[in-house]
């Protein structure tokens, strides 16, 4: 169970370490996407930087990538879980339009999610190994959105769908 855990931990984290959004605009744009709005390779910036189509198509494969890892995960029991947060996420994005916000806040809702579920199914102990990762992923997901806690912190973070001054740099 230990080396399965460690497995698909690896695999995510992989899978997630694809930076679709700079690909796509690197490809189709030939320009770098980190040098554009806030300099994130997400799919928000590249629907606000790189236009439409690239945003879309970033946030589509994006999912799919998700959904990739969340896959793995159910290998191990993680999809009512995973399905769960993602819900979350959904419902904070619908309210607040902050995907800096919905992205934490679902993020860190998994571990709690994850242990929850497994005691409704009657599930014994989980294994250490595995509940350090979770919460190593949580700390990560926070810890790359800094620049958005900062800004969300100033009021100056963007809410999904407004209009707002795109800053280019350099």
């Amino acid at each position: 169970m230990v080396f399965a855990s460690l497995f698909i931990a690896v695999a995510a984290y992989l899978l997630g370490s694809i930076p679709i959004g700079y690909l796509l605009v690197r490809i189709f744009r030939h320009q770098d996407i980190r040098q554009a709005g806030s300099g994130n390779i997400g799919a928000t910036n590249v629907l606000r930087s790189g236009g439409k189509v690239l945003g879309a198509a970033t946030f589509l494969l994006d999912v799919l990538k998700g959904c990739s890892a969340v896959w793995l995960g159910a290998l191990l029991g993680g999809l009512l879980a995973a399905l769960a947060a993602i819900t979350l996420f959904a419902l904070i994005l619908l309210i607040s339009r902050y995907v800096s916000v919905a992205s934490i806040l679902s993020a860190a809702s998994f571990p709690v999610f994850a242990w929850l579920f497994n005691r409704v199914q009657g599930g014994g102990d989980r294994p250490p190994l595995l509940i350090a990762v979770e919460i190593a992923v949580v700390l990560i997901i926070i810890a790359k959105h800094h620049q958005n806690i900062r800004r969300l912190l100033d009021g100056t973070e963007s809410r999904f769908g407004a209009h707002s001054g795109v800053r280019k740099t350099a």
